[in-house]
């Protein structure tokens, strides 16, 4: 069996212009003219691998469709690996640039050399296992969902420019490949693989003191088909971590000089992924690291709020001083730098309520409606924690 260890990047592409895609419809790769390129050839199905090899995904960038200066509006770019789809990760047409000749964002803060990690670096690159990194196992296929928004949402009723998803991966053939360049990093030994992590927020340790969670996967024997039981993967299971980049956007209008919170209740959102309110046990922990907003002329502010705290960090979001950028505008023509925002301490809600929370001017900012009407939009990235309860 010939071993490889490679990384690299691998597009998959919507040729739009031959199939067109509607208002409120969902296309994946692998139906008639979606398919993916890579090592120079191109396929019109699932990409899947082989019984020996498996992959690690970094990062996503999102190229497209674009419709003459401005992007096209996008609801959902997601992961589907061997059938699950991935909805703790829902990107749009703002939050994943890609590194191109003349583009001026590169978002340094998701970025190693060439490669996108705006997932986090791979273990397979010396990463932290707790990045999380979603993991594809032996014989497993991945391809990518894509979801239009409707009408009502801001969405094109027909979209004809192509569009392209890259995503950034590493991929190992061969057990003791693999077992090599994890023991190389310090992931692996004596047959396991650590997957413990420290977490906890110097600001609620009354409630919950800072813990190191254990955890290792392997039984002393660790291979390919326990792959997908690390953080990242289809069969972790109790206690792990996973990826959580999402986005919102306002679906009811703003009351003028009072906080909007983003959430089903009252249809202030139109879908449960958009909800940025959190109200968590002990099993449950969130920690976000950048935050970027779609700014509308009529927002002043946003805030992270927590139940019970008598200050929590506000940021000023008036067009003119922005202070949470987005990776990239919507216009074509007009691209913006260094977005996400990195947040000057991480924000955790764990065993708390917290939500994101944004105000106006005192002039309201408008739902989301059929284009050009736009409200405002809120995207973050960081991790969930799903506990036991025990550890």
């Amino acid at each position: 069996m010939a071993e490889s260890f490679i990384r690299r990047p691998i597009d998959f592409v919507f040729d739009f212009a031959t199939v067109n895609v509607s208002a409120g419809e969902e296309v994946r790769t692998g139906e008639p003219s979606y398919g993916y390129e890579v090592d120079g050839r191109a396929a019109v199905k699932n990409y899947e691998l082989d019984n020996e090899s498996i992959m690690e995904i970094e990062g996503i960038e999102i190229m497209g469709p674009n419709n003459v200066t401005y992007r096209e509006k996008l609801k959902a770019v997601r992961l589907v690996i061997d059938g699950k789809e991935h909805n703790e990760m829902s990107f749009n047409e703002q939050m994943c640039p890609a590194m191109l000749g003349g583009a001026l964002n590169t978002v340094q803060d998701f970025r190693d050399g060439y490669v996108c990690t705006n997932l986090g670096r791979g273990m397979l690159a010396g990463g932290d296992p707790a990045n999380a990194t979603p993991k594809v196992g032996p014989g497993q296929d991945l391809l990518i969902s894509v979801n239009m928004p409707r009408l009502t949402e801001g969405g094109a009723a027909t979209v004809s420019t192509p569009m392209r998803v890259r995503l950034h991966t590493i991929q190992i053939r061969g057990e003791p490949k693999l077992n090599e360049v994890l023991e190389h990093y310090g992931h692996l030994t004596g047959g396991n693989v650590n997957q413990s992590w420290t977490m906890g927020d110097l600001e609620n340790t009354m409630a919950m003191p800072l813990k190191t969670v254990e955890k290792t996967v392997g039984d002393g024997a660790f291979g390919l088909a326990d792959w997908t039981s690390l953080h990242g993967g289809n069969e972790a299971d109790l206690p792990y971590i996973e990826n959580y980049i999402t986005y919102a956007q306002n679906s009811a209008a703003t009351t003028p000089n009072a906080w909007y919170q983003f959430t089903m209740e009252g249809q202030r959102v139109d879908q449960t992924f958009q909800e940025l309110n959190w109200n968590f046990t002990q099993r449950d922990a969130l920690k976000l690291t950048h935050v970027g907003m779609m700014t509308h002329n009529n927002t002043e502010w946003v805030r992270l709020w927590k139940d019970g705290k008598p200050k929590v960090p506000e940021f000023r979001v008036t067009p003119a001083t922005n202070a949470l950028l987005m990776p990239q505008g919507r216009w074509t023509n007009t691209p913006q730098h260094n977005g996400p925002t990195r947040l000057g301490r991480s924000y955790w809600v764990w065993n708390e309520h917290g939500a994101i929370e944004l105000k106006d001017n005192g002039t309201a900012v408008p739902a989301w409606a059929a284009a050009p009407t736009t409200g405002a939009m809120l995207a973050v990235w960081g991790k969930r924690f799903h506990l036991r309860g025990t550890e």
